[in-house]
Parts: structure tokens; sequence; C-alpha cells
């Protein structure tokens, strides 16, 4: 905790501090006054304990010297001898009655308890008898004190003294009696100067009221609160400060009033003084000091505000406004600050750092001008990215020509790689990047990108992993590079070695093949001729060798690797030779035909070998388009280093992953193909020095044959 308050301080604004430190200097002040107010209100509790005590004390003096008093009352009447006279006797009650208010009533019973006489009168018969006073008097022939009661007669809570009279023999004729009013015991409280608010009560075992000053009839018969009831009744303390029958909290001392207490009719008295009034000297002399506290403490602190604002805070907060300027790369912000004390030093250092960073800042600027150069004009993509959210921060503008899109389109971007590889790669290049990243290592991976368009593009990346100072990695960065074209040559590789190598099976077996099909084939058809009832059968098997023998002559043709019959010839003039074969074709599945030929020179060319690639193509397109209505396009033209043939269909394209697989023999998507018809055509174009380039979307598939034109 200690230390957090060390980290705030050290945090907080000078304007903070300022104000912090004449706080901590006036806090020893306000500890001392703190110190001196606590001593004080222990001194007025004390004063305020004592006073109370003392009218406990003054209160329960009186209702022993009243005791006493009684009685000596009632010996003197009981030696007299008229006291048995109840007319002489009725008169004296009445005299003594009006010179002590104290009492309730006086009067005389018989020894069986009852009424004979009293001041006031009774105006109705009264036993007695069962009171414990009068029992005790009987008993022992002396003075008795009863517990307090509530007097038929005058209505009043009072306690009954007893005293018998006995004749001279000691035998008891009589018992006088007389009940002291309890409110006369709560009652000389206003004979002393006691503070505003403050009370003497009078109270039984069970805490019920039996007088109170002030205002005895209104809280006569209430009970006091349980802890100042607790309190009073057990006697565990002298003094107590607790909540009053009348809700205010006061400071109280209380006393046993009668000698029989811990019963619930014995009588306990307590006085108390309000908290507030004891405390109201401190208070004021608390209120004036605060007052004088705060008067200083806002005028230190104004004065240090004014005085450090002058002199501290406006130069600081120029120097800050300053560094903000040069966090925002303005370099050409000076302090304007005298070169004067601690704090011109400081502004002078300031300045001098902003003069040498201004002529770092230039060759930084030129260096990373250069280096941009460069970078950009890369024919690789280079980046740096995050992590581990891989979220782009740099991308060079040739990310446009590998993938169609612009730099801006992908930085700040988390993952958006991930969002263009070729599904059928994404899973690997994931593993192989989660495992360059966990073992630290660089990354180094070929796989395929979808293009903006669709495409599918060949990249190979090579990137490596940035470590901060605790070695766990940060960033990445890498370049990539577009690698297509040499995936598509050695595709084309691939694809003459298998072709070289059905050649080479084809040369093999087509004369240990051919023979015997020939000759069975001949065979089926004398046979045909003598059994005519197995024609249908004889036709089909028949059909299925001269199937099979064309399969044979397609892999003849594909085998070979040498041109054979080549012509200086036109290639326009072979496409409209087919032209008419093409409409039938296009026609029979309603679909049309578009011929766009431009002027092209002569160059070297089988004339069969054509014809097939052409019509190869032309069913490939026309078989492509499934709805009818479509168009299939056959144009020609020249680059300045090719001539150029072109088939177009208005299919549905090719799937990305049947592209790499064209032209292998055996791979077709069709129901009844044999998948030899493209490997026909990469054969006849390599074997004319061409190449064969494919375009494909989903409004359609177009097929580039590139033929090497010297003249064109």
């Amino acid at each position: 905790m200690r230390f957090k308050m060390i980290r705030r301080f050290s945090k907080a604004s000078i304007k903070s501090k300022l104000i912090t430190l004449v706080l901590v200097i006036i806090m020893p002040v306000i500890l001392l006054l703190s110190y001196t107010f606590s001593e004080y209100r222990k001194v007025e509790v004390t004063q305020a304990q004592e006073n109370t005590k003392r009218l406990v004390t003054q209160a329960t003096e009186n209702y022993n010297r009243t005791i006493k008093c009684t009685k000596q009352m009632l010996q003197l009447l009981a030696l007299n001898p008229q006291v048995l006279n109840i007319d002489w006797s009725n008169e004296l009650y009445r005299s003594l009655l009006a010179e002590h208010p104290e009492y309730s009533i006086i009067g005389m019973l018989d020894v069986k308890g009852n009424l004979i006489c009293s001041a006031p009168q009774s105006t109705e018969p009264l036993n007695f008898f069962a009171r414990p006073a009068f029992q005790r008097a009987l008993q022992t022939g002396r003075f008795s004190i009863g517990e307090y009661y509530v007097g038929p007669i005058t209505g009043q809570t009072v306690i009954t003294f007893c005293y018998p009279v006995m004749d001279h023999n000691g035998k008891v004729n009589g018992v006088l009696f007389t009940g002291l009013k309890l409110s006369y015991l709560t009652d000389i409280a206003w004979q002393y100067k006691l503070p505003e608010g403050s009370s003497l009560t009078l109270c039984d075992g069970k805490g019920k009221i039996l007088a109170r000053f002030p205002d005895n009839d209104r809280w006569t018969g209430r009970t006091v609160p349980e802890a100042l009831r607790d309190a009073v009744v057990k006697g565990n303390v002298k003094s107590i400060q607790a909540l009053g029958v009348d809700g205010t909290e006061r400071i109280y001392s209380f006393t046993p009033l009668s000698s029989f207490p811990n019963n619930d009719r014995a009588l306990y008295i307590y006085s108390g003084i309000p908290k507030h009034v004891v405390y109201t000297t401190s208070n004021g002399i608390l209120q004036k000091n605060i007052t004088v506290i705060i008067i200083v403490t806002l005028a230190s602190v104004a004065l240090i505000l004014i005085s450090g604002t002058l002199h501290l805070l406006r130069p600081l907060n120029n120097l800050v406004k300053v560094t903000k300027e040069l966090s925002s790369a303005n370099l050409n912000v000076r302090t304007n600050l005298p070169y004067d004390g601690e704090i011109g030093l400081l502004a002078k250092s300031f300045d001098e750092m902003i003069i040498s960073l201004e002529k770092y800042a230039k060759k930084l600027e030129n260096a990373e001008r250069k280096y941009k150069s460069l970078v950009e004009q890369l024919p690789v993509v280079v980046y740096l990215s995050q992590l581990p959210d891989q979220k782009p921060i740099y991308i060079n503008p040739y990310l446009h020509k590998v993938l169609g899109f612009f730099a801006e389109e992908w930085l700040g971007k988390p993952k958006i790689w991930m969002e263009y590889i070729f599904i059928e790669d994404k899973e690997r290049v994931e593993e192989e990047f989660r495992n360059s990243v966990a073992n630290k290592t660089d990354f180094v991976s070929e796989y395929r990108m979808v293009h903006r368009n669709g495409q599918v593009v060949w990249v190979q990346e090579h990137a490596e992993l940035l470590f901060d100072e605790e070695g766990k990695s940060y960033a990445i960065q890498g370049i990539m590079q577009d690698i297509t074209e040499r995936k598509r040559y050695e595709n084309e590789l691939i694809k003459l070695d298998r072709l070289n190598l059905i050649g080479e099976m084809a040369a093999g077996i087509s004369h240990e093949v051919r023979n015997p099909m020939t000759t069975i084939r001949g065979f089926l058809q004398m046979l045909r001729e003598k059994e005519s009832r197995y024609k249908s059968y004889y036709d089909l098997m028949i059909e299925e060798l001269d199937r099979a023998n064309l399969i044979i002559t397609e892999f003849l043709s594909i085998g070979r690797s040498k041109p054979t019959g080549l012509e200086v010839q036109n290639l326009n003039h072979i496409i409209s030779s087919l032209i008419p074969l093409i409409k039938a074709d296009a026609a029979n599945q309603d679909k049309n035909l578009q011929i766009d030929i431009s002027e092209i020179p002569d160059i070297l060319l089988n004339e069969n070998e054509i014809r097939q690639l052409i019509l190869n193509l032309c069913r490939n397109g026309l078989e492509a388009m499934q709805q009818s209505g479509g168009y299939l396009t056959i144009r020609t033209y020249r680059d300045p280093n090719h001539l150029v043939l072109v088939v177009q269909d208005q299919g549905e394209g090719i799937k990305p992953e049947y592209l790499e697989k064209l032209g292998t023999p055996f791979f077709t998507t069709k129901d009844y193909g044999t998948g030899l018809g493209l490997g026909i055509c990469y054969s006849i174009a390599a074997r004319h020095n061409a190449t064969i380039s494919i375009d494909t979307g989903p409004k359609g598939t177009t097929f580039y044959v590139k033929f090497e034109c010297s003249s064109c």
C-alpha cells in the first residue's frame, strides 16, 4: 500500500505535488490540534462525569436524609399517647402533610393491617397486611422501609415507611405509616444549575421510569433504552455514554437507591448531561482552529501556486509543449526561455537536443527515402506484420502486381494473408507458420494464393521473426515472390516427361498390340458375314476394337517428340478449312461459332496435327457450354514475338484444382472421355515449339496457343 502511494505521488502533476507538500507541512499542526482536541474532550467528559456523580450523590444523600427524618418523625408520633386517638391523629396528620410536601400520605394501621385513619382520608376501607414493610414492622418491632408502589389513595408512586406503636409491655397496638413521593427525589435537581438538557431519573430493576426531572409526567411509566438499563441495573460501570429515553445521547452516572438491589422493584437513580452540551466548549475551539488552519492552508496553497506557476509551472509547461511538438515530428520548435537558473539550463539542453535531432532527422529522412525507393521498386512483395494477429504494418506496392490488391487495402487487417491462401494449401501453410513461430525459425514455404480476379497464383515466401529484449517474437518481416511462371514451366516439363514416357510405352506396345487386334478384327468381320444372327454383337466388338486402335494411334501421336511434315503454311487457312465442320458440331449442340482472324504471317506447321489441335480445343469448348445459345470464338493475332491462336468459350470455367492437371494423359472430367485430347494438344504444341496458356473464370475459359514467330 505504501509503495502504491509513492508510485501515485511520483506520477502526479507538479501542481498536485506542491499542494501535497503544503498539506504535509500543515499535517503536524493538524495532528497537534487533533491531539489537543482529544485531550480537551477527555477533560470535558471527566468533568461531566463528576457533575453527574455529584448530582446522583446529592440525590442519594437527600434520600438517606429523608429516611432518617421520616424515622424520627414516626418514632415521635409513636411515643405520643394520643396517637391512637383518631380525631386527634387526623388533625395531626393533616398538619404534618402541610409541613412536609414530600409525603403523599400519613396514617395508622391496626395489627391486622386495616387503615384506621390517614391524611388524606380514604373513602374506602384499605388493608396493608400483605405489604412487606407492614410485616417487617410487626415482626421486628422496628422501623421498616418498603418497596415502591402506587398509592391507592393518592395515585402517586411512593415508598412506604412503617413504625410499630407499642404499649409499655412491648405489645404492638398499631403501625404508623407514611408514603414518600418518588418524584420528590428527582425534583431536587432544580436546586442545582444543571446544563441545558440534563436529567435526573429514578427507575426500577426492569428499567421502568418512576420519576424524572424534567418532564416527570411525560416520561413516568416509560422504559429506558436497553443499553442504559443494563448499565444501571447491573452496575458494571459507574458511568456510560448512551441514548436516553428521549433519544438524546448523554454522559450518565448512576447508583442503586434502595437497600435491596438486583430486584425488579429495587430503585436506581441516574443523572445525565447531553453529550453535545459537554463538548460545546471544545467544539467551539475546534471550529475556530479549523477555520484558522483552512485560511492559512488556502493562503499558503494560493501563494505557492501563484509563485510556482510563474517561476516553475509556466516554464515547465513550455517545455512540455515543446516535447509534444517533438513527438509530432516538429523539429522547428524552440523553448524560447532565458538560459538562467536550473530550468534555463534545462531549456538550453532542450534546444541543443532539438538542433541535433533536426540534423539527424534530415540524414535519416534521406536514408529512409533511398531505402523506401529501393524496397518499393523491388519485383517482390516486401512486408512487415505484427504478431500474434499477423496484422500488416507495411507492404510495398508490388502486392498489386502479384495479387491485384493495393497495399492500403491490406494494412491493419489481421490475418489478411490467410484469407487469400488457396483452400487446398491453407491448412499446410498455417501449420508451417505455427511451427516457425513456436521453434523461432525462419518461415519458408511455396503455396498458392487467389488473385483478386479469382486466378490462382503460386508464391514463394521467405520470412524471419523479430524478437524483443526478452526473446519474445513481436513481428515478422519477409518477401513474397510470384513463381507462377516457374511452376507452369515445371508442370510443362512434368507433362512432357509424362508424354515422353507414354510415347515410349506406345512405341513399345503398338506393334505387339495392334497386330493381334488386326487379326481379331479380320476374323470378326468374317464371322459376322457367316453368322448373321450375331451381327449386332460382332459390330459392337469391331467398334470397340476400332476404339482401342484409335487410342493406340493417339498414344503414338502423343509419344512423338520430333516434328514431322512441317511446311510453311498460314494458320488462318487451316482454320478456314475447318469452319464448316466446327459450325456443324456447334449447330448440333445449339451453339454459335464466331470467327475473328487477323492478318498473320506464314509459319512452319504440320497441317494434320494443327487441325487435330484446333478440333480438340473447339470440341472441348463446345462441351464446356452446358446451356444452348453460347458462343465459341476462334481468334488469331500476333504480338512482337508470337503468333497467337485463341479459342474462347462461354462455359462455367475450369475449377482451380483442375488447372494443374490439364493435359495429363487419362485425366478427364467427362463421363466418357479418354483424357487424351488435351494431352495430344500439349504434345502437338510442344512439337511446334509453342506454349499453351489458360485464362478461366465463371464467364468462360480461353486457351492461348503461342507459336514463336521470327517475322512477327
